[in-house]
C-alpha cells in the first residue's frame, strides 16, 4: 500500500498501471470516490508485462480528504496460471472434437454429459439427443452381466477395458465396438470418460479372412479327394 500527502502517486509507486495513476481517477477519488480494477497491467522497464489488481481511495485526516491511498497487488502468477489452464482446456477440447475415436463423458450415474462428433456419427444421434443417454440404453440385454462387471471395475479401480460389445444405433443397427473407460475425480465430483473404437471394418476384414481360409481348406480337401480318386 502507498499513501502520501502532497505527492504524486507516480512517485509513490511505479508498479501501478497507467489507469491507477491517471489524473482522472485521482480527481474522482479526491472528490470522495473509490475506484478499483480486478485485473490491469503495466509494462516494466525490462519490457516484461506485469498484471495487478488495484484500488484507489481517499485518505482522510479528520473529516477532510488529505490525499489518496493506493493499494496494488501483483497477480502476474495467477494470470499466467489461468492462461495456461485455459490453453490446456482448449487443447483438450480440440482433441475431443477432432479425435477419430468416439469419446464421451458421463456423470457418476452414467448419464452422458457430452459426446464428440465421431461418437455421434457412429450411433446416429445429434449432440442434443445424446445428452442424458446411458450406455444401458444403447446396449443389447445380452451384455448386461458383462457391463455390470466392467462398471464395477471402473468404480473400484478407476478404469476398465478394453471391452468389446455392440451398441444399438438410433436406426436400430448394431455396431461392434471396443471400449475403454476411466474415472476422473475433480473437486469432489466423479466423471466417467469413455473411449469407443468402431470395429466394423475390423470385423468385416476378419470375416473376409475367415471366408478365404474356409475356402482354402475346402479347396484343399477337394484336391485331396481328387488325388485319392485318381490313385484309386
Amino acid at each position: 500500500m502507498a499513501s502520501r500527502r502532497g505527492r504524486c502517486s507516480a512517485s509513490v509507486t511505479t508498479t501501478c498501471s497507467r489507469s491507477a495513476r491517471s489524473g482522472a481517477v485521482h480527481r474522482r477519488c479526491l472528490d470522495g470516490g473509490t475506484e478499483q480494477r480486478g485485473q490491469d497491467f503495466y509494462d516494466g522497464t525490462n519490457g516484461v508485462r506485469e498484471y495487478l489488481r488495484w484500488k484507489v481511495a481517499p485518505w482522510y485526516q479528520g473529516d477532510a480528504i488529505a490525499g489518496l491511498v493506493i493499494h496494488s497487488e501483483n497477480i502476474t502468477a495467477q494470470v499466467e496460471t489461468t492462461r495456461q489452464l485455459a490453453e490446456r482446456e482448449r487443447m483438450i477440447r480440440d482433441l475431443f472434437e477432432r479425435s477419430p475415436f468416439g469419446l464421451n463423458v458421463a456423470d457418476s450415474t452414467g448419464r452422458w454429459l457430452d459426446a464428440n462428433p465421431a461418437l455421434l456419427a457412429l450411433i446416429g444421434y445429434t449432440a442434443a439427443e445424446a445428452i442424458g443417454l446411458t450406455y444401458a440404453q444403447l446396449t443389447p440385454r445380452r451384455y448386461d452381466a458383462d457391463d455390470a462387471r466392467q462398471l464395477d471395475q471402473l468404480q473400484q479401480q478407476g478404469r476398465y477395458g478394453p471391452y468389446e460389445k455392440e451398441l444399438v444405433c438410433k436406426d436400430g443397427r448394431l455396431v461392434p465396438v471396443r471400449m475403454n473407460g476411466f474415472r476422473v475425480d475433480r473437486e469432489g465430483t466423479s466423471y466417467l470418460w469413455f473411449l469407443i473404437e468402431d470395429l466394423t471394418s475390423q470385423r468385416a476384414l476378419e470375416a473376409r479372412l475367415e471366408e478365404a481360409q474356409i475356402g482354402a481348406i475346402h479347396a484343399s480337401k477337394l484336391a485331396m479327394m481328387g488325388e485319392l480318386a485318381c490313385t484309386g
